[in-house]
């Protein structure tokens, strides 16, 4: 099947696309199992997806929700497809016709609260988690977190900083958990903030690097306000982190930049520093990654599933220096 959908694409490339057309028609109709019929349509709208012929990608979505009404898939097609054009209106509303057994799953939930976000209506976001009763758990801390990013967009900062705290109690959710922490030590609370830290640090996997380096920079944090010799203090705690993102062949290296830019707010020794963009942190990429290939030129704050913008403007961690 590998090699068929490579010539299909090839044919794409070529513009027979009414051949390729007839092709998936005809071996959709000589299928007489069902589940194969749903797996050819879905890889035809993929592939009209990825030559961005998205009216037909909806067509197939339409017929899809027409023989599968209690799977969501077609309408995420379609779904898909009207964002692809821009469709704002039309996407809300195929989203509300979706029928209430086929909203049961998280791919729906995904979208409606995309749907909302790229339109900006984030009290919607609000409202539809607070209302809505999610049948996994997957799904229900999904919603969660979103919630807090709309609250933080809406600048209603107290609410956020509640939710954080119970995703972090009822789920025990990492992201959540490092929150609280970097919450204690803008507060002030630096000997909880640490406490915190260090039982996270105890307790994750060699596989959380992530949330290792988190902790350790919540640390540091905690420590550097401790001193007055904050320059000193200073260099130390970056040879530190530096240390640990070379042991841990740490991917995000991004992700130092920020920490780097915290540190720095303390004695303001960023004035003679290169900055990656107009919105990130120096840039000390050189110093970490020494093989090109690894360097990954994006910006922390557009990477983290929790909205790294809370770092600096939920948090308002720059307050405490």
């Amino acid at each position: 099947m590998e090699n068929v959908f490579k010539d299909l694409e090839e044919m794409m490339e070529n513009g027979e696309v009414n051949e390729v057309e007839a092709f998936f028609n005809q071996l959709t109709e000589e299928q007489e199992d069902e589940k194969k019929q749903w797996t050819i349509q879905n890889l035809q709208a993929s592939l009209y997806e990825h030559h961005n012929m998205f009216l037909k990608m909806d067509k197939i979505g339409k017929e899809l929700c027409d023989k599968y009404p209690s799977n969501y898939q077609g309408y995420h097609i379609r779904y898909q497809a009207l964002k692809k054009r821009n469709k704002l209106t039309e996407m809300e509303l195929l989203l509300k016709q979706v029928p209430e057994d086929t909203k049961r799953v998280f791919p729906y939930v995904i979208d409606v609260i995309e749907c909302f976000e790229i339109q900006h209506k984030y009290q919607d976001i609000i409202d539809y988690v607070s209302n809505t009763e999610f049948y996994s758990e997957e799904a229900e801390l999904y919603a969660w977190k979103q919630k807090v990013v709309a609250l933080e967009r809406l600048e209603r900062f107290e609410e956020a900083e509640k939710i954080i705290n119970k995703i972090a109690l009822e789920y025990g959710d990492l992201d959540a958990l490092i929150f609280s922490a970097l919450l204690l030590a803008a507060k002030q609370q630096y000997d909880k903030a640490r406490q915190l830290a260090e039982v996270l640090l105890q307790n994750l996997s060699d596989e959380d690097v992530i949330y290792q380096y988190y902790a350790k920079t919540i640390l540091t944090l905690c420590d550097m306000v401790k001193y007055e010799d904050k320059v000193e203090k200073y260099n130390a705690a970056i040879d530190e982190l530096i240390s640990f993102i070379k042991e841990k062949n740490y991917p995000f290296k991004p992700a130092f930049q920020y920490t780097l830019n915290l540190l720095m707010l303390i004695n303001r020794l960023d004035k003679n520093c290169h900055h990656a963009c107009a919105v990130c942190p120096p840039d000390i990429r050189e110093q970490l990654v020494t093989d090109k290939k690894c360097r990954i030129d994006i910006c922390l704050h557009t990477f983290h599933s929790f909205n790294i913008i809370l770092w600096g403007r939920f948090f308002r961690i720059t307050d405490i220096f």
